[in-house]
């Protein structure tokens, strides 16, 4: 019955992939320009130079280490930031948070970092459903929260670091085991996620 706007491109999702852009870039000896294509449907932003040591696509939202150092903490006490190492994090929660698919880096290599923000809404009553959690349960929800629900919804395996999460989400009743034995699935909880 309630109606609310979800923007194509969040402007803080936006904010946070720009600010990432300028504070993570190759600097030194790499004078190509950082890039920002807007289509119909996604927004990419690409920034030279690949990913900082140790960070990957697959580890981006828990491990931080600023190339630029003296940009992140200049960006910090200007305001435009609240606290480094917080950008791909925030962008994932907005993305999920939105019923959109996760930030996709697939096209990023040693060169660059190529990240693809999904403007479509591709689950509706996702967005519905994680409202009603943190309405009608009072749940505040952690990151992890948001991607084993992700992951649960599109039938994806937990990830091995979100198994604690998963058992706890189960124990709330926001996540049902249908089926038996090999048959076991998990999906969103019916009572929360209908239409």
């Amino acid at each position: 019955m309630f109606r609310y706007d979800i923007p194509a491109f969040n402007e803080s999702v936006i904010r946070e992939a720009l600010l990432n852009a300028i504070t993570h870039r190759e600097y030194r000896g790499d004078s190509r320009s950082i890039f920002v294509r807007q289509f119909p449907n996604r927004l990419e932003v690409v920034s030279p130079g690949g990913f900082p040591s140790g960070i990957t696509a697959d580890n981006i939202t828990y491990r931080q280490d600023p190339r630029n150092r003296l940009i992140a903490e200049a960006l910090q006490h200007c305001g435009l930031v609240e606290r480094s190492g917080q950008g791909a994090d925030r962008i994932l929660r907005h993305c999920l948070k939105e019923g959109k698919n996760r930030p996709d880096y697939t096209g990023s290599d040693d060169t660059q970092v190529s990240l693809v923000l999904d403007g479509e809404i591709r689950d509706p009553r996702f967005a519905q459903y994680l409202d009603r959690l943190e309405a009608e349960r009072n749940m505040s929800l952690t990151l992890d929260d948001l991607l084993v629900f992700d992951r649960v919804r599109a039938g994806e395996p937990i990830l091995e670091h979100l198994n604690a999460r998963f058992l706890a989400l189960i124990d709330k009743g926001v996540i049902e085991k249908t089926g038996r034995g090999c048959g076991v699935r998990y999906i969103l909880s019916r009572a929360l996620y209908s239409p």
